[in-house]
Parts: structure tokens; sequence; C-alpha cells
């Protein structure tokens, strides 16, 4: 792309959060590709309960820009948990004010009996894209009405890590001779850190946990305190080590001295943790929910037990403490979840999803049985080799067969070679095609002339003519059917037409040549076959 992409990214920024920290990784990782130009729009708290600041949000985000990215998380945009929420207002206001395309990301759809969680997923189908890291995600947002080809799946980040000695790494916490364990993230109920302690009574007395991380809010304050509690009452505290939060700058310290990192959850759709634990090659366990389920199955570099069994998974710890085989096994798996997770990679794919929709010609609008008639009239009468002008995204150039699709739009024509590989696309003004004179034997121009001024496309027409053999086909909303809308346009963004196709328009556009129109079979679309 010669022209960088703009993006205005709404994200917690330079704070003690997750998705802050993926944020950033993600922000320099798309940096280093230099396809984008991305301004940071930080939300500075969970909560701001002056709604003028989201008002001021929401206008000047919109401004100077292609793209608006939001990393959504409930919290960030809710006045109170479970009440209302600022987010559909942002996103009203987005729409109706900014041509910019709309892209959230969501990690985690929170509570989804909440009145406020349900009503932002309501207002998240105004998005022309949703980005999630799982397919779990996917197939709730599926569940809840959401359009498929809306949904485009990229994994959450793998930070590479270093390998250090591992004997040296545990020496630094005082752990010589131990068998190490490890929970590591922000600590709540839901995470089912208990359940690792709950296991350790019934394990070796060399194997210990550190518990690496710290709460967020009151009620995981308490929860905190009920672990220390019951590894009292387990007469296990001796081994079970809070080591609270942690720098990024001690990270490989601490993965390089765990032998085995848990994720013992009973809730989620997705884990920064779990990659960064991965990343560092450690073996890992986690409990049996969907995305755990997905990562095992595509990549094979966990072990997996039953939710909230800690009986199970005290023998699954057990099993791979005595397996070294398997313990090498899975770490050397790593490398594969690595390589398709990594933040290159990821952010490779974060500026294609980009493209894609700031180009955003979605193919689901030839499912409906009269734009499928009008293209299946394109096919029937193309012959021998074909030129399409104006081929967007390039779903018409290769349904009908065609060899070339041409399109003034860079991005267009970039997104139209990624999907259809196997098809010449070309960028060019089609008032000037780079084509000698009868190249082809038709030349197509479906629903393009009236997107430019009368003059205009009297040139792309008189071009057509020339690099062809045989017939040009082209295809118009008819501007003289009843309820016909000057400047309807697809999808609410798309160029109006800039002048009403009606047969005297096309008598002058097509005056000096030999042509007949047809209609399909509701007068919605003209189709014009012009004879050379």
């Amino acid at each position: 792309m010669r022209e960088k992409i703009r993006v205005n990214y709404i994200s917690t920024w330079n704070v003690k959060c997750g998705i802050a920290e993926y944020s950033k990784l993600l922000v320099d990782a798309m940096n280093h590709l230099g396809t984008v130009k991305i301004n940071i729009f930080p939300v500075t708290t969970k909560r701001i309960k002056n709604p003028f600041q989201y008002l001021k949000l929401a206008l000047d985000v919109g401004k100077s820009c292609n793209v608006i990215h939001i990393q959504y998380q409930p919290l960030f945009f809710n006045i109170f948990p479970i009440l209302l929420s600022y987010f559909p207002m942002i996103i009203f206001l987005l729409r109706v004010r900014s041509k910019a395309k709309i892209v959230i990301t969501i990690h985690e759809l929170g509570f989804r009996k909440d009145p406020g969680v349900k009503l932002n997923m309501s207002f998240m189908k105004m998005a022309h894209l949703i980005i999630v890291h799982s397919n779990a995600i996917r197939e709730e947002l599926l569940q809840s009405g959401f359009k498929e080809e809306r949904i485009v799946q990229i994994p959450q980040g793998t930070i590479v890590g270093r390998v250090f000695d591992k004997t040296e790494c545990k020496n630094k916490f005082g752990l010589t001779g131990k068998k190490v364990l490890i929970v590591f993230g922000f600590i709540n109920r839901s995470k089912g850190y208990d359940l690792v302690i709950k296991a350790l009574p019934s394990l070796p007395k060399e194997v210990v946990l550190l518990v690496v991380g710290s709460p967020c809010i009151r009620r995981h304050i308490e929860y905190l305190s009920q672990l220390k509690a019951m590894a009292i009452d387990l007469c296990v505290e001796e081994r079970v080590k809070f080591v609270g939060f942690i720098s990024n700058e001690d990270l490989p310290i601490i993965f390089n001295a765990a032998d085995i990192a848990i994720f013992p959850y009973r809730a989620g759709a997705g884990s920064a943790a779990l990659t960064m634990a991965l990343g560092y090659k450690v073996a890992t366990i986690t409990s049996d929910l969907n995305y755990f389920k997905e990562i095992k199955q595509n990549y094979d570099c966990i072990e997996i037990f039953r939710k909230d069994d800690y009986q199970e998974l005290s023998r699954v710890i057990m099993n791979l403490l005595s397996d070294r085989d398997r313990m090498h096994y899975l770490s050397e798996r790593c490398d594969k979840f690595v390589e398709s997770t990594n933040w290159n990679a990821v952010a490779s794919r974060t500026v294609d999803a980009y493209i894609e929709v700031k180009a955003w010609h979605p193919a689901s609008i030839y499912k409906d049985k009269i734009q499928k008639e009008r293209i299946d009239w394109l096919k029937e009468h193309k012959d021998g080799s074909t030129l399409e002008i104006g081929c967007a995204t390039g779903f018409v150039t290769n349904y009908v067969g065609a060899d070339i699709g041409l399109d003034i739009r860079e991005d267009r024509v970039a997104v139209a070679r990624k999907r259809y590989p196997n098809v010449k696309f070309i960028e060019g003004d089609a008032t000037n095609l780079p084509f000698e004179d009868n190249s082809f034997c038709t030349v197509m121009a479906p629903d393009t002339l009236e997107h430019v001024p009368q003059h205009i496309a009297k040139a792309i027409v008189n071009e057509c003519m020339r690099v062809c053999s045989m017939r040009v086909l082209i295809t118009m909303p008819n501007g003289d059917r009843k309820g016909y809308k000057h400047d309807r346009s697809i999808g609410g963004k798309n160029p109006e037409h800039l002048w009403p196709p009606t047969r005297m328009n096309i008598d002058n556009l097509l005056y000096g040549l030999k042509y007949e129109i047809g209609l399909t079979s509701n007068d919605a679309f003209l189709l014009i076959k012009v004879v050379k």
C-alpha cells in the first residue's frame, strides 16, 4: 500500500491492564510494518462518570482517519456495571458523523445477562468488522445474530520468550530443588486458582505453587484473602508463594523458573497469560473450556482437565511431572503455536483486516435474488477473453470467470488479489485503460458508470469500446423505476449515484453506438449490451 491507512485507536493505555498491554504490543508491531498511521485515544480509567468525556471522545475519534479501532471491554464504558453504558452513544455518533470504518476487538463479552452488556452487543452490530480471538466468541456472536462476513478471528498475540537456565531462575526465588507450578494473571474467582491449592496436598512436598498477579477490584481482593486462608487450612502455606504483580522485566525469570503453568479457569474465552506461558515454552495445563480445547486441537501444546475437578487436576499434574518426554513434547509444540500467533503475524493479519474493511464491498450483496440475476446475465452474455472495470474486491470478476479485473482503488485491488489469487487484478484508471485496441472479446462495466460524472462515464464507455473486439456489457440501476433513489448506496457509505440512469440519460451516454437494453425480472436493473 502506497498510502498509509490512518487508524484512530481507542483503548486503555499505559496502565496495569491486560488490554492496555495487548494494545501496546499490537500497535508497536503494526507501526513496525510501516503501512498504518495510528493515533491513540486512551480510555484513562475503567469508568468515567462524566458523560461529556465520552461525548468528546466520540466526536474527536471520528476525524481524519480511515478506520476507528475500539478495544472493547464492558467496564471501559459502563456507568454502572449492570445498568447503563456509554458504548451505544459512541457507536451511534461514529456511524452518523464519520465516514471511517468501525472495527471492534472483543476480548470478552462479559456477563451476558447484564442489561448494559446486552445493549452494547446490539450496538456492536453497527460496526463494519468485529475481531475475536477464539471460535468460542465467534460462535456466540453468530448465535446472537451477527453476520458471519463481519467477524474475523485473529489470535491474541504471543511474545516470543527468552529461554534462561531453569535452575538459576529457581534459585532467584529460593526454590532450588523444587518442582514449580505457576498461575499467572489478574486474580479473580473465575480463574479457579483455589483448585490448584486444593490439589497441592496430594502432590509431593517438593511441588510448590507461585501465584503471580494481583486483584483489581474489591471482590477479587476478598478472593485473594480466601486463597491465603485456604492454604493455611490445608497446611500448604509454606508451599504457596503469593508473588503479587511483577514487572515485564521479571517475566522471563518467572516463566523460566516454572516447570508447569496452570490455567484452571471456570469461565472465559481467551487468555493473554496463556499465550505468554506458551511463548516461553512452558508445559501447560488448562481446564476444558472451549477456548482451551480449540488450542489443544489446533496445536496439541497443552494438557486439559475437567473444569472444577481439582482431583483430576492433581492427577494430570502428577502424570506430567513424572513424564519428562511428555513435558518436552508440549514444550516443543509451543513453537508451532508461536509461529502462528507471534505479534508480527497478528499485526500483519490486523492490517489485512484494516485493508479489507477500508475497501468494504461485501460479497453478501450478491446473494440478493435480483443482484444474482444481474451477475448471472453477465456470466451468460460474456464471451471469450473478458475484462471487468470497476471490479471492487473481485467477486463478480471471479464469479463470471473474467480474465482480468481493474479498479482505481489500490486497497480494493489488494483485497481482490488476496481473495482470488488465481485471477489477475490490476490497479488502473478506466478512462485510460492500459491495454491495446481489441485486447478482449468482452468488457464489462457492472454498476460502475452511475458513480462517476456523466462526461467521465462517456470516456469510460469509449475506452471499453476501444479495447473490446465484440461487446461491452453494462448494468445499472433502473433510474426510471418507481422508488428509485438518486443517492441510494450499499451499506450507507458507498459513493452516491452521481446521475440517474434513466433511458434518456443512457441514450445520451451511448449515442452513436449499437446497443440493446433489457431489464431484470422486477425492473430493478438495466442490462445493456453494446455491440461493436
